[in-house]
């Protein structure tokens, strides 16, 4: 995937649907959108390909159902942090591993609005990460 200094084609479409913190990155087809320019840490890289793989070869049609469809919106970002934990899992140690299942399911719940118990969102971040 490219990497450009920049935001997503659709950004303002994007702020219709949730309120994106500034250091937020975006994946639109083959690039990822990295507006602030830092670096990214290589489980997040393998979170964005997994956004890649679900736009196929139509990404506007995924973010258009991304933006209106809430449903849509959580099941696909939780399949990207399922794939991301498992990440984790697989390169960093136990204790980094129990620290970033935290902050996955905080990031879930927090930026996409779920309002959700997070240990709803562990589980299922846990859970789906062993069906892998």
């Amino acid at each position: 995937m490219k990497q450009i200094q920049a935001l997503p084609p659709n950004y303002d479409l994007i702020r219709l649907a949730v309120n994106p913190p500034q250091d937020a990155i975006f994946c639109h087809g083959d690039t990822i959108y990295n507006p602030s320019g830092q670096e990214i840490p290589e489980d997040i890289l393998f979170h964005e390909s997994i956004h890649e793989k679900q736009q196929g070869k139509n990404p506007e049609d995924w973010w258009q159902e991304w933006i209106i469809n809430k449903d849509f919106r959580y099941e696909q970002e939780l399949e990207a942090y399922t794939h991301q934990y498992s990440f984790i899992k697989k390169h960093y140690g136990a204790r980094a591993t129990k620290e970033a299942l935290t902050d996955l399911a905080q990031n879930l719940n927090t930026f996409y609005g779920l309002h959700m118990n997070l240990q709803e969102i562990e589980s299922k971040i846990r859970n789906g990460a062993k069906e892998l």
